[in-house]
């Protein structure tokens, strides 16, 4: 009698686990989520590849000025600043006696008036041989930085100080020799008949998330 007791209680228990397994077939589906598109910005600046100063024949002499033009543009996407560096090359004794300056202009620059009307950049005693012409190429805001939008950013999020607004802007160089210089031809360290060059550099970073 316990023997056949124990074999039914055996079958109810494999019935009902077979009965438990096949509850456990279900009908189940996926759907696929297209993944998102990420594009970065860019901080991508450009200047004036070429630029010269047309200068009366004979050469510089003491009392000349003479200006041309570089723009400075923002092709990227983010809004950016930079800041300005030179290295200038060829006589060094003439790149030490030409006063340099630059300013920010709305039109393209010619004369005196021009350079004067604008927003100057360079300070005052700036040479051709100076390193640094305005800005501070380090990450982070630092003064004299200049400000340009990217499309669509503005220049101006929380804890920046804006600079220029706009995609571009025009830079008026003045390069000038002073009328109190005086150099003696016969001297081995003569400026007179030299050649000198300069090269600008512009570093730009982005100005979101960059305090």
């Amino acid at each position: 009698m316990k023997k056949s007791i124990l074999f039914s209680l055996m079958v109810i228990g494999a019935v009902a686990a077979m009965i438990t397994a096949a509850t456990t077939a279900v009908f189940t589906d996926t759907a696929p989520s297209t993944v998102n598109t990420f594009s970065s910005g860019n901080v991508d600046i450009s200047s004036t590849s070429a630029v010269s100063f047309t200068i009366a024949t004979g050469g510089l002499a003491p009392g000349d000025s003479y200006y041309t033009n570089i723009t400075v543009s923002n092709l990227g996407t983010l809004a950016l600043r930079y800041a300005a560096t030179n290295a200038a090359s060829g006589n060094a004794g003439l790149a030490a006696a030409l006063d340099l300056g630059i300013s920010v202009v709305s039109s393209a620059c010619s004369t005196a008036g021009d350079f004067s009307g604008g927003t100057l950049l360079t300070a005052a005693g700036t040479k051709l041989n100076s390193a640094t012409l305005f800005g501070n190429p380090a990450t982070s805001h630092q003064a004299g930085d200049r400000y340009l939008s990217g499309t669509p950013e503005t220049v101006s999020p929380a804890g920046v100080i804006p600079g220029a607004a706009g995609t571009s802007e025009i830079l008026c160089v003045k390069i000038s020799l002073p009328l109190s210089f005086s150099d003696d031809f016969a001297s081995s360290t003569t400026i007179q008949g030299k050649s000198v060059g300069a090269t600008f550099t512009f570093s730009s970073e982005q100005v979101r998330n960059n305090p």
